[in-house]
């Protein structure tokens, strides 16, 4: 019985050639305990209905489906984030993504990706997973030794990451992981030798994340009372310098400042961020960018607490905490903040189709043309992106070129 119970429709899912395609997050918020450094939308809860959960997410799919216009739309992305998305059951997924193929038409290249904690999942969990639709593992493994791994707060150990990744990569066609760097204490050393190790490991794509302390984590109180020094911001650049470095002579390209991945094997998903595509924010806290009548965007969130969100959708079928058009200014500056980003920077053709704007009046000419002189930055006629030196500065560039504010 779904908490809120909606009309049977009839969809029209026929080829078109003219469909849209969109990507879907689905947020699960639920972990086992929370990481000192995690700043996302996470909570540890020992009871809570699970099934109404889940008849929750099948409810609000329906309503959000209803809030988009008609153009037809095709589903090229699927991404289970969290919290801890493995702490589901195998059916559950199946549910959701069955949902989602009775509303719209899956595309042929298809990739649903599921982030996995590597003590939460066994033989038997992954095949459900597959059986259920997954054809992409990303598993949070965040270090390469126990030490750290203590440190960070992560409930598994080095042996349970490789034991979960060497399953995973006999079940899965597509493998990352997640590696934490910049950590206290850390030499550059340590983390060659590290990385080194991790990409000799069954997997086609890394994301490599600078520990960075987040207000309002157990984190930030813990530097405030200075029980740990974090690197400077130097190291942490000479630290980003050698991940390049590393990840170039083992076969993996650097297609985002953050991720790495070998020839075919980027995240299809994440790149519809950075282009600044459209895509559907599902489950508690989860953002979205739909696709407009006019052209442009609307922005969602959910509400963050499961407590609140549930209570939301059993009440009026989704979520929504907020629900806004979204300004062709600040659909620029969405666009250049997540485009530079990507090594091949921002194409400027398709900056202007999805955003409305003309690229040069988001920018700063000005800032550009010195950013150049100073080779942070590339510009042509077709496209804007940074040099290998203005990558690890990329917020400070940032903050200098983009003309809205």
């Amino acid at each position: 019985m779904y908490c809120y119970q909606w009309p049977k429709i009839k969809m029209n899912k026929k080829n078109n050639p003219l469909l849209q395609q969109i990507s879907i997050y689905i947020h699960w918020p639920f972990c086992l305990s929370k990481c000192p450094y995690c700043d996302f939308n996470s909570h540890v809860r020992t009871n809570f209905d699970y099934k109404k959960m889940i008849s929750a997410y099948i409810s609000e799919i329906h309503s959000i489906k209803n809030f988009i216009h008609d153009s037809p739309l095709e589903i090229g992305s699927i991404f289970f984030g969290g919290g801890t998305p493995s702490l589901m059951p195998p059916k559950f997924v199946e549910k959701i993504i069955s949902t989602l193929e009775r509303y719209w038409k899956f595309s042929d290249k298809l990739e649903i990706s599921l982030e996995a904690n590597p003590n939460s999942v066994d033989l038997v969990k992954f095949n459900g997973f597959k059986n259920a639709g997954v054809n992409r593992l990303s598993l949070g493994v965040q270090a390469l030794n126990d030490k750290d791994l203590k440190f960070l707060g992560r409930s598994h150990t080095c042996n349970e990451s490789l034991k979960a990744l060497d399953i995973a990569s006999k079940i899965f066609k597509k493998t990352s992981i997640d590696l934490i760097y910049g950590r206290p204490k850390q030499s550059t050393s340590d983390w060659e030798l590290e990385l080194s190790s991790a990409l000799k490991l069954p997997i086609n794509h890394i994301s490599l994340y600078q520990l960075t302390i987040e207000k309002g984590t157990q984190f930030f109180t813990d530097a405030r009372d200075k029980k740990f020094i974090m690197p400077n911001e130097n190291y942490q650049n000479t630290m980003f310098n050698i991940s390049n470095i590393i990840t170039e002579q083992a076969g993996f390209t650097s297609y985002e400042i953050s991720n790495y991945a070998r020839p075919n094997f980027t995240c299809k998903h994440n790149l519809t961020y950075w282009l600044y595509k459209p895509y559907i924010g599902i489950g508690p806290g989860a953002h979205g960018r739909m696709p407009a009548k006019d052209g442009g965007r609307v922005a969602t969130r959910m509400h963050s607490k499961p407590e609140t969100w549930l209570d939301a959708v059993c009440s009026n079928g989704h979520g929504i905490a907020q629900k806004s058009a979204i300004s062709a200014k600040e659909r620029a500056t969405e666009a250049l903040i997540l485009g530079l980003r990507l090594t091949e920077g921002i194409n400027k053709k398709h900056f202007e189709t999805n955003t409305g704007v003309k690229f040069n009046d988001a920018v700063i000419a000005s800032e550009i043309k010195r950013l150049e002189e100073k080779n942070y930055i590339v510009n042509s006629e077709q496209k804007l992106k940074l040099t290998k030196h203005g990558r690890p500065l990329l917020n400070s560039i940032l903050s200098h070129i983009v003309a809205y504010e």
